[in-house]
């Protein structure tokens, strides 16, 4: 399925205090959206939809670290993991989609 999503976003050249962008995206098969909520202080702003049937997961943030915190070996794998997502927003991929695929130790 497809899903079609708006969202406000700041470009890094607007001036300060300037007002979002709304944009519209699809969201094809294969793509995560707002996995930044689980490794960050996330701010979303806009709707998501869909334009066809699809399936729709949705994943609580804090109880997903909470679990997560009490194995040891996952905790280790997803805090090495949210480090690395972490620094790929800070070199400017700020993007709440997310292709999924294999993740690189």
């Amino acid at each position: 399925g497809h899903a079609l999503y708006t969202a406000s976003v700041h470009q890094q050249d607007a001036p300060p205090g300037s007002p979002p962008t709304l944009v519209k995206r699809a969201l094809r098969g294969g793509q995560w959206l707002s996995e930044a909520a689980l490794w960050t202080g996330w701010v979303h702003r806009g709707e998501l939809w869909a334009v066809t049937e699809c399936l729709f997961f949705a994943l609580d943030a804090s109880g997903f670290a909470q679990v997560i915190s009490s194995h040891k070996s996952a905790h280790t794998f997803a805090a090495a993991y949210a480090r690395k997502f972490v620094e790929g927003l800070n070199r400017g991929l700020q993007t709440d989609v997310v292709e999924a695929g294999p993740i690189d130790n």
